[in-house]
């Protein structure tokens, strides 16, 4: 019997251990593919991959918000703190079931991007006649308005549209290439200070 209870013992605080190693690998993990999975470029990624040390990812992740940091002598860094804050924003709006939340969303993705728009415009969907004969559906549309924001290339002021095509908005398929290319290019445009080691 005290065999017995030793092994549960032992089995008990094994799993303690592992449990808590687990959580160890799932704070990386988690910064990795949620905090900064829009933010960080394919070098970085890989390069944090192949990192197996804790010390050494710590010190990655210090130097990957020194490098976005657009005020190195003041104390915060701004941009990492309004990352986090459009990542708790997006988190608890643009959250559809348990499938797709926050800035796995095209508008969270839009949001964390761009950040908040200076205005929205919303429509609701309706059903038309069609000039063929018989009725089309328009579907729900919300449109996001932003000031030019010349470092990703969009010169103007412009406007993002989403379609409720069922499950929840969606960008819009007709989406313009320069507004595309912006969010493509985004993660190289946010590294202020390149040449930090």
């Amino acid at each position: 019997m005290g065999l017995l209870v030793g092994l549960f013992i032992l089995l008990y605080f094994q799993n303690l251990v592992e449990a808590a190693e687990l959580k160890e690998e799932d704070k990386y993990e988690h910064w990795l593919k949620e905090e900064v999975q829009l933010l960080i470029t394919p070098g970085e990624k890989e390069a944090f991959q192949k990192l197996t040390d804790d010390k050494e990812k710590d010190q990655f992740i210090e130097l990957f918000w020194a490098k976005r940091d657009p005020n190195p002598e003041s104390r915060e860094n701004e941009f990492r703190d309004e990352w986090y804050r459009r990542l708790e924003h997006v988190t608890k709006a643009y959250s559809k079931g348990s499938v797709s939340k926050g800035w796995h969303t095209d508008m969270g993705r839009v949001y964390m991007i761009f950040g908040p728009p200076v205005r929205t415009q919303a429509t609701s969907g309706e059903v038309k006649n069609a000039s063929s004969g018989g009725t089309q559906i328009v579907a729900p549309t919300e449109h996001w308005i932003y000031r030019p924001k010349p470092d990703l290339g969009l010169y103007d002021h412009f406007r993002v549209t989403f379609i409720n095509y069922q499950y929840g908005y969606d960008l819009d398929v007709n989406t313009p290439q320069t507004i595309l290319r912006a969010l493509e290019i985004f993660p190289q445009k946010v590294i202020f200070n390149p040449d930090l080691k």
